[in-house]
């Protein structure tokens, strides 16, 4: 089943997509020419960011699920102009956050550096968030309804990062498991053998 496909029939990841491009992009073609490429170091940063949000731990990390390829796709063909601003616009913050805290641009920041820039950029998408609630819908999930392309860098950064792994191949071959039937069924199981309380009457 495709990426799109897998989202389009399930609409549960995030509890819904804040990014019309990236609905767009779940929903519709496949395109093969980046219209707007990024240049080699925000694709660098993309995959640093990736790396950052999903580590290879026992299981694939979003590099090795090609993720960055995944955000550069959607960033560069889906993604609508006021997206794309906001989106590149928060990767030139990040090297100013880490140059004026830091004296060093994020890539060459220390991992624990980046992370502190990283919580610093999603304690403002809390604060837009808590600012701009978003009532989550059908419509608004399938890309119908209203949704907020003014969302700030870190929320679409963590939703394309988080779709494109849990969409990607390396993902499904081995942190989801189909479950035909969740759970057991025991029709005929005694009250005491699960541990319910008994009542003498």
């Amino acid at each position: 089943m495709l990426r799109r496909q897998f989202l389009a029939n399930t609409c549960v990841l995030l509890g819904g997509l804040t990014s019309s491009g990236l609905v767009n992009a779940l929903a519709g073609g496949d395109k093969q020419l980046l219209s707007f490429p990024l240049n080699s170091h925000q694709a660098r940063l993309c995959s640093v960011l990736s790396d950052l949000i999903i580590p290879r731990t026992d299981t694939p990390g979003a590099v090795d699920a090609k993720v960055p390829d995944f955000v550069e796709s959607v960033v560069s063909d889906w993604y609508a102009p006021r997206e794309r601003s906001i989106f590149l616009e928060g990767l030139a913050a990040l090297d100013e956050h880490c140059l004026k805290a830091f004296c060093r641009e994020f890539i060459k920041s220390e991992q624990a550096q980046q992370v502190a820039c990283l919580q610093s950029f999603e304690a403002i998408a809390m604060e837009y968030a808590k600012a701009h609630p978003q009532p989550i819908t059908p419509a608004s999930v399938m890309g119908k309804g209203a949704i907020d392309q003014e969302a700030p860098f870190f929320t679409k950064l963590k939703e394309l990062v988080v779709v494109g792994y849990y969409t990607s191949e390396a993902a499904s071959n081995t942190e989801m498991q189909y479950l035909p039937v969740p759970g057991r069924y025991s029709g005929e199981a005694d009250l005491k053998d699960s541990g319910g309380r008994q009542y003498i009457w």
